[in-house]
């Protein structure tokens, strides 16, 4: 049997945020041409349950993202992101609904310009572009909102189509961790793929804006689960379908 993450206590210490890059302000809607990103807010728990709650998508995602998703599990995490930095986590909205997740959760200490990204669609929309349109979105957003010069995610061995989503982007294969999860009743590989601004200056310096030519390359984690916006660890996860 699946155990079920518990909701209740998703958030267990408020995370230090990430720094703005000078003069930028985290957009509250990122139009990507037929959908939307946007801030969950109240009134999208039924779509949340409806999308979610769904096994294919909880075997790409970190176990804080629960199966059965209910709808105590939406309200915990609609009430969650509120309490969160503005720009971190969006919904993706299709079709006047929130279908879907995107986000990135901000690391601590000395790797605190990099952020981990992650993501989940729901299955109805598969195979539509939709979630490679949302990370080239969010990935420019986070690159010009914030002082970043990393992103980075995880993928499980067995999620091909989610490798396929962030090589089209431009993030690159940098490890595969032998037996690095255990997910489902198996213990498999992960995959590690960042991206990496090349050229990026000192802490607090501006970076050139997304209109600019980009130089995108890789050296060497939110979604929608309750657990995935606690700040105590790198908590996103990793990248669904």
């Amino acid at each position: 049997m699946r155990g079920r993450t518990n909701p209740t206590r998703a958030i267990e210490e408020p995370s230090p945020g990430l720094k703005l890059r000078p003069g930028a302000t985290a957009p509250a809607r990122i139009p990507v041409e037929d959908f939307l990103l946007r801030p969950w807010r109240k009134g999208d728990e039924p779509a949340l349950v409806r999308h979610a709650d769904n096994i294919k998508i909880w075997r790409n995602l970190h176990d804080a993202f629960p199966h059965p998703y209910t709808r105590e599990d939406a309200v915990t995490w609609i009430e969650q992101t509120t309490k969160l930095q503005p720009g971190l986590i969006y919904a993706i909205e299709v079709q006047g609904e929130a279908a879907g997740g995107i986000g990135i959760t901000p690391m601590k200490f000395e790797h605190r310009r990099t952020a981990a990204i992650g993501y989940w669609l729901s299955e109805l929309y598969w195979g539509r572009g939709i979630t490679t349109k949302a990370m080239r979105a969010m990935t420019d957003h986070a690159f010009a909102t914030f002082d970043l010069v990393r992103l980075e995610a995880l993928v499980f061995e067995w999620n091909i189509p989610s490798t396929r989503v962030l090589e089209k982007v431009g993030y690159t294969q940098e490890a595969r961790m032998k037996k690095r999860v255990t997910k489902d009743g198996r213990t498999v590989d992960c995959f590690l793929y960042a991206l990496v601004r090349e050229g990026c200056p000192p802490q607090g310096s501006a970076l050139p804006s997304p209109s600019e030519p980009r130089a995108f390359a890789c050296s060497p984690r939110r979604c929608c689960s309750p657990s995935a916006a606690r700040g105590s660890r790198p908590a996103t996860s990793p990248a669904g379908r």
